[in-house]
């Protein structure tokens, strides 16, 4: 419950959208451009089927690649908009867009822009930085360019080395100057908490037969173990829907809607995922995300539709910001 006695929690689903797989770069993306295609249509249309919109962020090479497809979502109720990695994006800087000075940051965003706009015909609205890299020159430089908001925003996260530092940021939506930014969900838990998420991921790829897959994601979620503890001996677990189980999910959500609803504040749950994450039904690939989450992600939308005492309504970015400023914030 917000401010205003509303009981509603609104609910932005997201999807970044990467360019194929190169080994010469990070991030991992889909293994072929048919891969992603079937990944964010199956992922669209499970959402749409429990009455949910989703906010699409494409790379360059994503909105060229899918734009009859974008525009066909768009046509259904979803949003698409652009997201940038500076060293993917025509392999050009090797560096994260938040380590970037203001005036290079402005030249690869409007590059990118306008990449988006030649293959989609109009010009984005929305971003989200990749790996979450952004700072107050990010900001700056987009609402020169013309968007509206935004969520490059991960709350509690202090990665330095990749210009995502938002330590201290506060886990709500709010404006900036002109600039709406809308968070990622994030949760705040302990040391036995982050191991029990830790096992369960494992355990579920070891059960596959998966035991190298396992052991590199074992790597991976140690080195996050200390690099995500916050100030306070916390450990930062994110609504990112190929990462967690259902049950994680859930009790992030559960959590994040008493908190918001004690500090009585515009009441948002933001989810993130990928495009090389695996929404269709069958389980085709030897590795990680190769396990279908189509199932995770019914069970999630329907027990948000079934939550007592709160009604959850789905919204894009363009119409929270909307909703934002209509209730007067």
């Amino acid at each position: 419950m917000n401010k205003n006695g509303d009981k509603n929690c609104y609910f932005l689903l997201t999807m970044d959208c990467e360019r194929i797989q190169n080994k010469g770069f990070y991030p991992a993306g889909p293994l072929s451009w048919r891969e992603s295609e079937e990944n964010i249509i199956s992922f669209a249309q499970t959402a749409l089927a429990f009455g949910y919109k989703a906010t699409f962020f494409a790379v360059p090479e994503a909105a060229e690649q899918h734009a009859d497809i974008f525009r066909g979502l768009i046509r259904c109720g979803h949003e698409v908009g652009l997201h940038l990695h500076p060293d993917t994006f025509r392999l050009g800087i090797n560096e994260y867009l938040g380590n970037l000075p203001y005036n290079i940051q402005y030249k690869i965003i409007k590059d990118a822009r306008d990449v988006f706009e030649s293959a989609m015909g109009f010009l984005p609205t929305s971003f989200r930085s990749g790996y979450f890299s952004a700072n107050q020159d990010t900001f700056r430089a987009l609402e020169v360019l013309g968007f509206k908001g935004g969520s490059s925003v991960m709350p509690g996260r202090h990665l330095k080395e990749s210009g995502s530092d938002w330590e201290g940021w506060p886990r709500c939506c709010h404006y900036i100057n002109s600039y709406f930014e809308v968070p990622v969900t994030v949760r705040y838990v302990n040391r036995i908490m982050f191991g029990r998420f830790f096992v369960q991921t494992l355990v579920h790829l070891m059960i596959r037969g998966l035991f190298f897959t396992a052991i590199k994601k074992a790597a991976y979620l140690s080195s996050r173990n200390s690099t995500f503890k916050t100030r306070n001996s916390k450990f930062l677990l994110d609504l990112r829907i190929e990462n967690c189980e259902h049950t994680t999910l859930r009790g992030i959500i559960i959590a994040e809607l008493k908190r918001m609803k004690k500090e009585e504040i515009f009441p948002v749950l933001t989810s993130l995922t990928h495009s090389y994450t695996n929404y269709t039904n069958r389980s085709h690939r030897k590795h990680d995300y190769g396990r279908s989450r189509s199932k995770c992600l019914m069970r999630l939308l329907g027990e948000m539709n079934n939550l007592q005492d709160i009604t959850v309504k789905s919204m894009t970015l363009s119409e929270l910001q909307n909703e934002y400023d209509r209730t007067d914030q």
